[in-house]
């Protein structure tokens, strides 16, 4: 139940570079089922932990927001003649890069029930993985960082995770 399977799909017909291929995971339907209970359970706890001025990874939020917020911030600085300092931070591949002993202390400090961190720990401790092309598998090799995108909760990581 803790291994999945790492295959790339093609972003366009023909790519022949790395870069336009994306990686997915593949993971049991059982291993889905628990993580979203998880972490529905978890979204309860830390909702009152995220800003209002949150925009990434933030359910009905988005950049189409951000940008809204920045445009009337922008006009608002021009008319009382104030200068504004922006700073655009690019997080790409955020969700591959978060430490799990980082991720779990964040979530310890915010008094996440017990019982719940410790499943969290051991599914995300115990997994391992193996990389499929075409019709051969590598090795399993242990999974150290990163958090699972396919489970929409997830994301709910990453805004701890970059504060």
């Amino acid at each position: 139940m803790l291994i999945s399977t790492f295959i790339t799909l093609q972003k366009k017909p023909g790519a022949t570079e790395c870069e336009n291929h994306r990686t997915i995971s593949l993971m049991s339907h059982t291993l889905k089922l628990l993580l979203k209970i998880l972490l529905t359970r978890i979204r309860r706890k830390i909702k009152p932990e995220i800003s209002e001025t949150q925009f990434g990874f933030v359910p009905n939020k988005g950049t189409t927001n951000a940008i809204f917020t920045m445009m009337m911030l922008m006009e608002r600085c021009i008319e009382t003649q104030k200068d504004l300092y922006l700073c655009f931070i690019d997080y790409s591949k955020a969700f591959d890069k978060v430490r799990h002993e980082e991720l779990f202390h964040i979530l310890d400090c915010l008094d996440i029930d017990g019982k719940d961190l410790r499943i969290l720990k051991t599914l995300y401790w115990k997994q391992t993985a193996t990389v499929r092309v075409g019709e051969e598998h590598s090795d399993e090799t242990p999974i150290t960082r990163g958090v699972r995108q396919d489970a929409s909760s997830h994301q709910t990581y990453a805004i701890f995770t970059v504060r």
